[in-house]
């Protein structure tokens, strides 16, 4: 071992000026290169030849530039991966945004990054090339996820579009935010599908999760009717009306009866408007009655709370009349009128009219507002 280490230390010994006059790269001064496994034998057998900084540098050039006989891995092959990743992922996100989306812009730009100063180096292509399977492993499995959870979403949207399908009011304007959202989302779960993510379906979700749609319908609604309120309360108020009916047809007989009148109905006062009241009976009736009737005579009432015409409008209602007639005649009518949150108004008085009728009658039915 002695002698086979001589040659090496003659190299050692000889001036630097002579060192730097051999080849720039290692291999190129040796005789033969080291075949198959680098093994202890192998590297005496360079170090007989070469001495031990050759064998050491030529260790190092033969690691860096092996590779597999059966290797596809190379700059052009890493590059183009994540470059196709990266350009089908970001031309989607300008589409639709997502932040997970742009998380694995993110990912992809940093793992690629090194590619810059990779060469044609084996091991780094291979490093980088692993970095790039978990990027996309991590993108496949979420995007499956998020595929997966949309038909659940859907059947939990159908359920609760159906609970409000009757719906009226807040309740009603729930619904079309509903569907509203349900529609924003489907679009984006159109155009995004080839890499959908949970975000793309948060919206839905957190509505029919959290019921935002009932909430923010309730809120909306309570904040128009106190601006409605708080507008009305800058309004004149009144507490005279008059009332008058103009036409219509009556026909009842015994417990079931159809009334179906116009009214002209006016605030008296300063700035007093007129509107059309419509009577729709509703249920049985009591007496009979049958004809169609003219234009009547006013008939003036008076209110314990200043109103205006729209307080009138849903009120619950009663009509009862009395007398007969043909052609011109005259009778008493009473009315009575029900607004929401006030109390009962009866107005009565004899009146004259046109047409032909007979008998009384007692009817229950809607009081509807028009003509404003």
């Amino acid at each position: 071992m002695a002698k086979a280490l001589a040659p090496a230390r003659e190299n050692r010994s000889r001036s630097p000026a002579s060192r730097r006059t051999g080849p720039a790269h290692p291999g190129q001064s040796l005789p033969t290169a080291i075949k198959g496994p680098i093994t202890a034998d192998s590297l005496l057998a360079v170090q007989r030849t070469a001495g031990n900084r050759a064998a050491a540098a030529l260790v190092t050039v033969q690691a860096d530039s092996a590779k597999p006989a059966t290797a596809t891995i190379t700059h052009d092959s890493v590059y183009s991966e994540h470059f196709k990743l990266i350009t089908d992922i970001g031309l989607l996100n300008q589409k639709v945004m997502s932040s997970i989306r742009s998380h694995w812009l993110e990912s992809l730009s940093r793992s690629m990054a090194p590619l810059a100063d990779a060469g044609d180096k084996y091991w780094q292509l291979s490093s980088i090339h692993d970095r790039y399977i978990t990027i996309r492993q991590e993108v496949d499995e979420h995007v499956a996820r998020a595929k997966k959870e949309w038909p659940r979403l859907k059947a939990l949207y159908e359920d609760e579009m159906k609970s409000l399908e009757n719906a009226t009011g807040w309740k009603a304007r729930a619904r079309g935010a509903l569907r509203s959202i349900y529609d924003d989302t489907s679009h984006r779960v159109f155009i995004a599908w080839p890499y959908l993510t949970t975000e793309d379906l948060d919206p839905l979700i957190n509505t029919i999760q959290h019921g935002t749609h009932l909430q923010n319908a309730r809120q909306q609604d309570e904040a128009e009717k106190a601006a409605k309120e708080k507008a009305e309360s800058k309004l004149p108020q009144f507490t005279s009306f008059r009332i008058r009916s103009l036409a219509g047809g009556q026909l009842s007989v015994g417990p079931a009866g159809l009334d179906v009148t116009t009214f002209q109905f006016e605030e008296v006062g300063p700035g007093g408007r007129s509107a059309y009241l419509t009577f729709a009976a509703s249920g049985g009736s009591i007496g009979l009655r049958a004809g169609a009737t003219g234009p009547g005579t006013w008939t003036d009432f008076d209110t314990d709370v200043p109103m205006r015409i729209e307080h009138f409008d849903g009120a619950l209602g009663n009509i009862t009349t009395g007398g007969a007639y043909i052609i011109i005649g005259a009778g008493w009518t009473s009315y009575a009128f029900k607004p929401l949150n006030k109390p009962w108004i009866n107005a009565k008085g004899w009146g004259a009219s046109f047409g032909l009728g007979g008998g009384g009658e007692s009817v229950n039915g809607v009081w509807s507002v028009r003509g404003l």
